[in-house]
């Protein structure tokens, strides 16, 4: 019998224009996949006669296997090719091989056929849902990229209303600063020099008087220090005078007399060259960790440490304290190290905070760009 006039032969020559599956899992071109399809066809073709000559018996399921692997790779179309050649090799090798077509030779290629449909059918139906499925995540990915873009802008905008907010607030407790030491220092001051000549010109006996004026005078001395204390905690003089490695030692100074910690510092022998924001973010920040360990680290020494390395400023300070975990760390409640953080990524820094429990804390600030020139602030 002729093999272009057999009934399988039409059948799969018909499947071949049926409609292609639109996602093949090979994205290669058309001739590609279709060459693979003959390929595995081939090799289940020769595996077959290998086997069917060491045990007498044809092994059909490696063509079961080639239709497969071909609908797989290269979707609906290149599976029914591998239907036709399949069922062109099955005829032209093994079913010639009979003097006539029996009943069960019949039976066996229409049951090939039928399940080699099937599976391409099958196949069709998981590229169509992949189809759907890599749809589905490019949507997803494409919402994600978009609202992660609004998020960074969003947080580009709160960082630059924070750095604004940092300014202003620094200009503000300037200005505070100088008018309270300016105004009312000097008001103070000059009501105790006009109240110190009143006295001078009173009796030197101790009558109520004179108890009275002496306990004025104390009360003007009060009040005094305590006008230079907010002044300096506003804004210390100090720091816009002389510079920040003296600002440094005098808070470290302030620091010890203050809590009776024992507090050593590491400076260089002259003043850094900073932005001015620098300097006044570096000095905030150490006041900061000195604040905290004075709060929290229960701390019997500190030891700090500011230097300047290849264009880099770098502040260090350490503790023998109690230390700090990483609850505490990431606590919403941890105000003082949000700030601090803040502080050093507006300058493009980097800022790092480390501590275990009896083994006290370390805080590591590094600010770049510290050469004079103004510091980028990273958006």
């Amino acid at each position: 019998m002729s093999i272009l006039r057999s009934p399988s032969t039409l059948v799969c020559l018909a499947a071949l224009y049926m409609p292609n599956s639109p996602t093949p899992a090979f994205t290669a071109s058309a001739p590609w996949r279709y060459g693979l399809a003959a390929i595995f066809v081939t090799a289940a073709l020769f595996l077959t006669s290998l086997l069917q000559n060491a045990f007498s018996r044809p092994f059909w399921f490696l063509f079961f296997a080639a239709v497969t692997a071909s609908a797989w790779v290269g979707g609906n179309r290149a599976g029914w090719l591998a239907v036709v050649l399949s069922t062109l090799a099955v005829e032209h090798f093994f079913s010639l091989q009979h003097a006539a077509w029996h009943q069960e030779n019949i039976f066996l290629i229409v049951a090939f056929i039928a399940s080699a449909a099937l599976i391409s059918w099958l196949s069709s139906g998981r590229s169509q849902m992949e189809a759907s499925l890599r749809k589905a995540r490019d949507e997803l990915e494409a919402r994600v990229e978009n609202r992660t873009a609004e998020l960074k802008n969003l947080s580009d905008q709160l960082r630059a209303l924070a750095a604004r907010l940092q300014t202003v607030r620094e200009e503000e407790r300037t200005t505070v600063a100088r008018e309270i030491h300016d105004e009312l220092g000097q008001a103070l001051t000059a009501i105790k020099i006009d109240l110190t000549a009143l006295l001078r010109g009173l009796p030197t006996d101790e009558g109520p008087i004179v108890q009275r004026s002496q306990s004025t005078l104390i009360l003007l001395d009060e009040a005094i220090e305590s006008v230079r204390k907010i002044a300096t905690e506003l804004r210390p003089g100090i720091l816009d005078d002389l510079g920040l490695v003296a600002a440094v030692e005098w808070a470290a100074e302030e620091f010890q007399a203050r809590t009776g910690t024992k507090c050593e510092v590491s400076l260089p022998d002259v003043d850094i060259a900073m932005d001015p924001e620098c300097t006044t973010a570096l000095f905030r920040i150490f006041q900061e960790t000195l604040t905290n360990v004075a709060r929290h680290a229960k701390a019997t020494e500190v030891r700090a440490r500011l230097s300047k390395e290849s264009g880099n400023v770098f502040l260090e300070v350490q503790d023998n304290g109690q230390g700090i975990d990483e609850k505490h760390l990431s606590a919403a409640r941890s105000l003082g190290i949000m700030g601090m953080r803040e502080r050093t990524l507006l300058l493009g820094g980097d800022f790092t905070v480390r501590g275990a429990p009896g083994k006290g804390t370390t805080v590591k600030v590094r600010i770049p760009n510290a050469d004079g020139e103004q510091a980028e602030v990273r958006k």
